[in-house]
């Protein structure tokens, strides 16, 4: 599903990537960075992606999380979850939870060389933007956990994260994936 804005320059950047992608495939073990990572042909395979009215919280216990201190950023089947997040506030640090392509900034200028980050600018619906101003330390971590609960089906996710430090300043973020049930599951995520 793409942004309904057809003429904007976004939306010609994921439909150009997403024809890059249709036409070139995705990497294969003949492709020297996957050649131990056979993931194309799982792919194939029919995937569901999040519904926006379905949350995970109530099917994921919190002791399946890592237990981290600071700001913690919970996308399960992704699709951002407000009740197993907390985002402490900080001044100087801004945390902008994504919630559609529309909002999604990034890399739209298609130079990407790899399939996988153009099927993500494709594809990304939700992410975090992450913004530190110039000369701030952040004083807390800022977690960003990815939950695949694939316990009714195969499911796929397409993140897109965006981190901006400004001169002399600092931050520490951390991405995490978890894996719930016996299904296959996939998270794309890209953090630039």
């Amino acid at each position: 599903k793409m942004n309904g804005s057809a003429n904007s320059a976004t939306h010609e950047a994921r439909k150009n990537a997403f024809d890059a992608v249709v036409s070139l495939g995705l990497p294969t073990r003949k492709h020297e960075e996957y050649k131990y990572t056979p993931i194309s042909a799982e792919l194939e395979k029919a995937f569901t992606g999040f519904s926006e009215d379905e949350s995970q919280a109530n099917k994921i216990d919190g002791n399946e999380l890592p237990s981290v201190h600071g700001s913690v950023i919970v996308f399960a089947n992704g699709k951002y979850e407000s009740i197993l997040s907390e985002i402490k506030e900080e001044q100087g640090v801004e945390i902008k939870i994504i919630t559609s392509q529309k909002e999604l900034s990034g890399d739209s200028n298609n130079d990407l060389e790899d399939s996988y980050s153009k099927l993500n600018l494709a594809l990304a619906a939700t992410g975090v933007e992450i913004k530190v101003d110039k000369s701030v330390a952040a004083q807390t971590p800022i977690h960003i956990i990815h939950v695949a609960n694939s316990e009714n089906g195969r499911v796929i996710s397409t993140l897109r994260h965006t981190v901006e430090v400004a001169e002399n300043a600092q931050a520490t973020v951390c991405e995490y994936f978890v894996g719930k049930g016996d299904k296959a599951s996939f998270t794309n995520s890209v953090v630039e």
